[in-house]
């Protein structure tokens, strides 16, 4: 747990949604990937929205980096 601002316990819950600025990449290529059909996307007004569930399939849907054994 993390403690807020005000010193009240805040938990590290998933958010119900993320906002485009609020993924590791550009704003670029999350439209990109949206266009594309790799990342499901919900509108809400001008917003657009990633569920949790989109953006875990998206992360379930990159190949895993291989090593090189040295």
């Amino acid at each position: 747990m993390q403690h807020g601002s005000n010193g009240t316990q805040q938990s590290e819950a998933s958010p119900l949604a993320y906002f485009i600025d609020d993924l590791p990449y550009g704003r670029t290529h999350v439209y990109a990937l949206i266009r594309e059909g790799r990342l499901k996307a919900k509108k809400s007004g001008r917003r657009t929205i990633i569920t949790p569930e989109a953006w875990k399939e998206h992360l379930a849907s990159l190949p895993d980096l291989e090593t090189s054994a040295a």
